[in-house]
């Protein structure tokens, strides 16, 4: 299997990860990405059937939606704002029970799923960029917002569900290198100064940080 560093999908290809770390009760989700393109599935926790949870991300028209179904209903949450082709977007999800709050390169946007349902109970893998399947439809929940995936980059170094890494890929489908500068959002924390090379990238911490990214 090809390893890239920041992988880069064209419509039909994905990456396939392991179940995320228990997201019943509550779901964090932090990733950067770099659309070159106005629609596209982004990221897909679930499996096909239209009687299971899901929770996805995608760009429909520009806008950027998070949906969940916890059993009782779709809820649709989408930014305010159409969002720029062919740079860096800054994404973060939180969900407590039914509430969601997606924010969007610092702005917030708040939401709630219908019903009575409170705990999301996805059946399936985490999926980036696209979902099972790629050539020929994805094979995720009709109500997941879009059925093409992703056309452009995303950070899967930087990503955190639940402030957890996503560890190593399962399967992927047509995934490619990012040609794009790794070093252009700014993926250091803490003041880390990021130096790239090869289209990867490393950060040199300050005095009292650690991590890939500064994190810690």
């Amino acid at each position: 299997m090809l390893q890239v560093s920041t992988p880069s999908f064209n419509r039909t290809s994905y990456q396939e990860y392991s179940s995320p770390a228990p997201i019943s009760l509550t779901t964090s989700i932090s990733l950067s990405f770099h659309p070159t393109s106005s629609n596209g599935l982004i990221l897909y926790i679930g499996d096909v059937s239209t009687t299971r949870d899901f929770l996805s991300l995608s760009l429909v028209s520009g806008r950027i939606q998070l949906r969940y179904d916890l059993g009782s209903g779709v809820a649709i949450i989408a930014s305010s704002s159409v969002i720029p082709l062919n740079q860096w977007t800054s994404v973060t999800v939180n969900r407590v029970r039914k509430d969601g709050i997606l924010v969007v390169d610092g702005v917030s946007t708040n939401g709630s799923s219908p019903g009575f349902a409170g705990l999301l109970n996805p059946v399936g893998n985490l999926y980036i960029g696209g979902g099972a399947g790629g050539v020929g439809g994805y094979q995720v929940s009709p109500n997941a917002g879009s059925h093409v995936g992703l056309t452009g980059c995303v950070d899967t170094a930087t990503l955190r569900v639940n402030s957890f890494g996503l560890g190593a890929v399962i399967s992927s489908r047509g995934v490619i290198q990012c040609q794009v500068d790794p070093c252009s959002h700014s993926p250091c924390q803490n003041g880390g100064s990021c130096v790239s090379s090869d289209l990867t990238y490393s950060c040199v911490c300050p005095l009292g940080y650690s991590g890939d990214q500064c994190q810690e």
